[in-house]
């Protein structure tokens, strides 16, 4: 439930930040605009300013004194505002399509207020496309008139622009944050998961530390039942028993260990020189008792040459081990496992092979996750920790190795082991 809250909290979260972005952006398009009309209607707050401080004067101070042209603004392909200057005085020119000059006015060198505003209209002039009457921003009853800012619909595009900072930066923003959200949300789901994995971990381990001890504690209140001296045949049975129940104990215990050590990075791999077919006949001579007992049959293919490789013995035997036990506690009522190996380049292939339930498809991809465990039921009644093939996969990479499965419910699996040679 926490983490159905966590997630719609950082939904509304976003919702509210778009929201507020959103507001932001709207306000700074709208001060935008206003701004580039009131630029455009001359409202000029600072009239006493001097012509050497405007974009104008800068300008003016460098052409020639002699009659030229220079081009100012480009208002259109069609429309150019030019300045020629003069000794005596300065003019501003419109040149129209046709390349005819028309008079809009004359500056006076004396005139300040009227220089500020010249400054004002060729600043955002390209922004004035398709207007044709822009002689009228010149007289002076128009400065001021907020009627007039009413004429100026400027493009869409065009204020953008003037916000492209507010833009990006709110983009960024989101991104960032979204991004974040969603991050945090998965790492949130996978805890959820891997809590929940723990829990049938623990549950499963608990059902299996208990079975053996129960069966001792049984065995044990036999003994107790009867004279041991007079029937020392089922006495040896029930001790048998009792061993065999706290060696499985044992090695219940040494795997969990092996596995925390596996996780922790605690466990490191030798470099032992191994031939690789007689570590699996050493393998398959322990597991001889399992195998006649299941009925299976079980076929090698090996290469005639010794295939060696270097790297821990002890936990290679425990991958062979992991995959032949699975191969026999998922199998049908006549078992056939088969092993092949091969020596390709640099490296081995070994791939184990049986007929038994499969693994559905949609349980593939996580089979190698820690503790995770294939829904039993009408599959399976097979009780387990979901840690044999993630150790498996630990062992092979801690090898510079890799494992794959391919698997068809009933019909069997494949799992297909690659070792570098000189691991």
């Amino acid at each position: 439930m926490n983490y159905r809250i966590s997630g719609a909290a950082m939904a509304a979260s976003l919702i509210f930040l778009a929201i507020f972005l959103g507001i932001w952006l709207y306000q700074s398009y709208e001060q935008a605009k206003v701004a580039m009309q009131t630029e455009l209607a001359f409202e000029v707050v600072n009239t006493s300013s001097k012509l050497k401080d405007t974009f104008i004067g800068h300008y003016f101070e460098n052409v020639d004194d002699s009659l030229s042209v220079k081009t100012m603004v480009s208002a259109t392909s069609d429309k150019k505002m030019n300045i020629v200057t003069s000794a005596e005085k300065r003019i501003m020119l419109n040149v129209d399509s046709a390349g005819l000059t028309k008079l809009w006015t004359s500056i006076k060198p004396d005139s300040v207020r009227h220089e500020a505003i010249q400054m004002k209209i060729i600043k955002n002039l390209d922004t004035m496309v398709g207007k044709t009457d822009l002689n009228i921003f010149f007289t002076s009853d128009k400065f001021g008139n907020k009627a007039e800012l009413d004429r100026f619909n400027f493009s869409f595009w065009d204020v953008l622009k003037q916000i492209k900072t507010n833009i990006l930066i709110a983009v960024l923003l989101f991104t960032i944050v979204g991004l974040s959200f969603i991050l945090l949300y998965r790492n949130l789901n996978n805890q959820r998961k891997l809590t929940q994995l723990k829990n049938n971990f623990i549950s499963n381990m608990t059902h299996e530390l208990k079975t053996p001890l129960s069966t001792v504690s049984v065995a044990l209140e036999a003994i107790s039942n009867f004279d041991v001296l007079e029937d020392r045949a089922k006495t040896k049975d029930y001790l048998a028993i009792s061993q065999s129940e706290i060696t499985r104990l044992s090695l219940l215990v040494d795997k969990v260990l092996s596995f925390q050590k596996m996780e922790s990075g605690l466990e490191k791999m030798k470099k032992d020189e191994i031939v690789i077919q007689e570590l699996i006949e050493k393998v398959i001579g322990s597991m001889r008792l399992q195998l006649e007992k299941k009925g299976a049959t079980l076929e090698t293919q090996f290469p005639e040459e010794s295939v060696r490789i270097a790297g821990d013995q002890v936990h290679l035997t425990n991958v062979l081990y992991n995959l032949i036990d699975n191969a026999l506690k998922y199998s049908n009522a006549h078992p056939h496992i088969k092993i092949s190996l091969q020596s390709v380049s640099d490296k081995i292939v070994l791939k184990i092979a049986d007929n038994g339930i499969g693994i559905p498809q949609e349980f593939i991809s996580g089979i190698f996750d820690r503790f995770f465990r294939v829904p039993d039921g009408e599959r399976h009644n097979t009780k387990g920790y979901g840690l044999g093939l993630f150790y498996v996969k630990q062992v092979l990479e801690l090898h510079g190795g890799q494992i794959s499965v391919d698997s068809k419910e009933k019909e069997g699996s494949c799992f297909t082991i690659t070792i570098p040679t000189n691991a």
